[in-house]
């Protein structure tokens, strides 16, 4: 019985031989697919970045301690409310705080230079919300002094970011799959075709 069970399965692979080949092609089409598909679940985001410094009226350096004050007062409500007047039309504290979840910023430790990130899914919307960040920064800072003002070293350069994918599990499974799928509906017809014969 298992012998010929072997032989029935030798002869249903060589009917197969050119739906193996067709099964290949399918299970590359699969991959590819899947691999699309993956790319699409995956969540992006555009991030707006912009790197400006602090100078004080005679063109130094401002100190240490008031980068730290300036980059806290970044994610201030007083100066991300007016960002919410504009953006939003109020200064509701929900788009608050959804703003400051949304920008963020840094020093490098090697320099002067504050960088600021606005992360979100539309790319006009993070550069709006950068530019009115830095224009409430600096009425901020101008009501506090006028010793010390923004210089703006590049504008919002935004860049697509996202989580990276293991693509190598999206194309074998789409592969396989694809293959298993049409192989096992062509040995099922030929089988059908081959016993309704009989």
């Amino acid at each position: 019985m298992s012998g010929e069970l072997v032989v029935r399965t030798v002869e249903t692979f060589k009917l197969l031989k050119w739906q193996i080949l067709i099964a290949v092609l399918f299970g590359v089409m699969c991959a590819a697919g899947a691999l699309k598909i993956g790319e699409a679940m995956t969540p992006s985001k555009q991030v707006a970045r912009t790197e400006f410094v602090i100078n004080n009226g005679n063109g130094k350096w401002s100190l240490d301690d008031r980068y730290s004050t300036y980059m806290d007062m970044i994610k201030s409500d007083t100066v991300l409310k007016n960002v919410s007047k504009e953006i939003f039309g109020d200064s509701d504290s929900n788009h608050v705080n959804r703003l400051k979840k949304e920008v963020s910023a840094k020093r490098n430790d090697r320099s002067r230079m504050i960088t600021l990130d606005v992360q979100g899914s539309n790319k006009a919307y993070v550069k709006q919300v950068s530019n009115i960040t830095i224009k409430s920064l600096k009425l901020k800072i101008q009501s506090i002094t006028e010793a010390e003002s923004i210089q703006v070293t590049s504008k919002p350069l935004v860049y697509k970011e996202g989580k990276a994918i293991n693509a190598k599990i999206f194309i074998i499974g789409g592969f396989v799959l694809g293959f298993m799928v049409w192989l096992s509906g062509a040995m099922f017809i030929k089988i059908y075709r081959r016993e309704m014969n009989r």
